[in-house]
């Protein structure tokens, strides 16, 4: 019998098999180690995110528990009674006039089941420099009226008043 065809040498044929098997094993290899990188690194991650988002939620909340303080030693010094509007102004210069954090302060009391507006106190220079009239706040609560049947029940709520068409009423 005659054998007819192209004759390959044994050493091609050992090193194809050798290539062939070390290609499957190091497929196998990468995707067992990936595998186990997925279940080792995702719920460290999540742990990570999380921490990160508790730390964030602090940080916020800090935040708020600071614009509340704030408010507060504002509120109890617009109801001081001062000689005059220049000791009155005085008085709130740090509080209220050097903080750029507060726009506006006001004290509202429930007297007979009615909210009593006692006094207030707005940073006109901050609306002008936005082309608003001081009274602006005043026409966001009326077209967002604010929770204060829910403030006087003792829960402080932070709410965006913002208008979908900006600043125009």
């Amino acid at each position: 019998m005659k054998r007819s065809g192209l004759k390959i040498p044994i050493v091609v044929k050992l090193v194809g098999v050798t290539v062939g098997l070390l290609l499957v094993a190091s497929g196998f290899i990468a995707f067992k180690s990936s595998n186990l990188f997925l279940e080792i690194s995702g719920p460290r991650e999540k742990d990570a995110n999380g921490v990160a988002a508790e730390a964030k939620a602090e940080q916020i909340n800090i935040l708020f528990e600071k614009y509340v303080e704030k408010a507060k030693i504002v509120g109890t010094q617009l109801l001081n009674k001062y000689p005059n509007p220049a000791e009155r102004r005085k008085a709130l210069e740090l509080s209220f006039y050097q903080d750029k954090d507060l726009i506006s302060v006001e004290v509202i009391a429930l007297r007979q089941g009615k909210q009593v507006k006692l006094d207030g106190i707005v940073k006109s220079e901050f609306f002008e420099s936005f082309d608003l009239t001081k009274d602006y706040l005043e026409q966001v609560r009326v077209a967002r009226p604010f929770p204060m049947t829910s403030l006087f029940s003792g829960n402080i709520e932070i709410r965006n008043s913002s208008l979908q068409q900006g600043h125009h009423f």
